[in-house]
């Protein structure tokens, strides 16, 4: 059995006061340690590194990132708003294993747009905070 598995079977019999309390003696004993501590929310440039690999197997014009990310507001329980826009159609099973992809890379939920499937007033807010992450090179 591994080390992993060994841990998570301990934790089921936990409360939740009691895995917060674990969670803090784990980050207290990374620290005394030196070691570099662990994040909980990915930052921008995680994210840009994460994706770019991903971009170059679809006709992807342009990704950027929105909502709790972009104002440097979210936590360790949100999800990733994702902006995107393609070159072409690239048809609902594309469209559907792309966003799989890039929730099991980024290890979180995403929410993927297009940016013509929006309601025009909620596309011009969120284009006031749109972080752009990646743009194919013409």
């Amino acid at each position: 059995m591994s080390i992993e598995t060994k841990l998570l079977h301990r934790l089921e019999h936990l409360d939740e006061g009691q895995k917060y309390e674990l969670l803090d003696l784990v980050d207290g004993l990374i620290k005394s340690k030196g070691l570099p501590p662990v994040q909980d929310v990915l930052s921008l440039e995680d994210i840009k590194n994460i994706i770019i690999p991903i971009c170059a197997d679809y006709p992807i014009r342009k990704i950027g990132v929105f909502g709790s990310y972009a104002r440097g507001q979210a936590d360790e329980e949100s999800d990733i708003d994702l902006v995107i826009e393609f070159d072409g159609d690239i048809g609902l099973f594309s469209f559907s294993g792309l966003k799989v992809r890039l929730e099991n890379a980024l290890k979180r939920t995403i929410d993927l747009v297009e940016p013509e499937t929006m309601v025009e007033n909620i596309r011009i807010n969120m284009g006031k905070e749109v972080i752009v992450i990646y743009e194919k090179r013409q």
